[in-house]
């Protein structure tokens, strides 16, 4: 054990510093389950892009964060899709939009082909529990991604998650839902608020950094945050969907 640890070490040092080498990643994310306390951003590259897109100096980024949060606040799909790419890139994720019948709402991915593919339903009423036919169409993303998207890497592993103001599940709903999980759209934006925290502590320091320093600031600001390796995953993991409390289907 004690040999397996200064490996991680190494590891983890080294992905710090080449993130975007996609075998260094990959070798953090199997072993991070080992070693809890470590792990390193899903994608710096993704977050110090979005910075430069967003502008590390002037008024742009305060003008792309307020857009970005009025869309997560926002109940109406289309916007809250907006935002919850906007999300993703905050996060260091790798983000894509699909439009059409079964497509979802949202992806994510990482690095090592880790998917989240989302199921949003933002303007949906808290109260009745989520449904069948939502729990049936989410399940049904990574089959479409695989049919009509052929520009996405394959996937390592797929997590498809639903977001609803909802807090119940309807019985027959839970019993096909499998390892489907569940956020509510309040934790959504408690993770928005957080990753824009990271974000600006990050900017706030990046004005006359070289790449690599940049690179070492957002590690160490998103480490600190509590935006990194399992403590990250745990939180868009949210909790499973058939866990929540169940209605009886009529």
């Amino acid at each position: 054990m004690k040999f397996e640890s200064t490996f991680l070490l190494h590891i983890q040092t080294a992905a710090r510093l080449v993130g975007s080498i996609r075998w260094l990643a990959a070798l953090s994310f199997v072993h991070s389950s080992i070693v809890p306390s470590e792990g390193t951003p899903i994608g710096v590259d993704v977050i110090e892009t979005l910075l430069e897109d967003w502008g590390i100096r002037g008024a742009r980024f305060e003008t792309h964060l307020a857009t970005a949060r009025a869309d997560i606040t926002n109940v109406e799909a289309n916007a809250f899709q907006r935002g919850l790419a906007a999300l993703g890139r905050m996060l260091g994720f790798r983000t894509k939009q699909h439009k059409g019948t079964g497509a979802p709402d949202g992806v994510w991915w990482t690095e090592d082909c880790h998917f989240y593919d989302f199921e949003a339903k933002s303007d949906g009423k808290p109260d009745g529990p989520v449904s069948y036919s939502m729990v049936r169409q989410a399940l049904l993303h990574p089959e479409w991604l695989a049919t009509n998207d052929k520009e996405l890497p394959p996937p390592r592993l797929t997590t498809v998650v639903i977001v609803s103001p909802r807090t119940t599940v309807q019985d027959k709903a839970a019993a096909v839902a499998g390892d489907t999980r569940y956020l509510t759209s309040l934790e959504v934006q408690k993770l928005f608020d957080d990753a824009a925290t990271a974000l600006n502590a990050v900017r706030a320091r990046a004005v006359g950094l070289d790449e690599e320093a940049l690179r070492e600031q957002i590690l160490e600001t998103y480490y600190q945050k509590g935006l990194t390796g399992q403590q990250l995953r745990a939180r868009i993991d949210g909790t499973l969907l058939r866990a929540l409390p169940q209605v009886a289907t009529p």
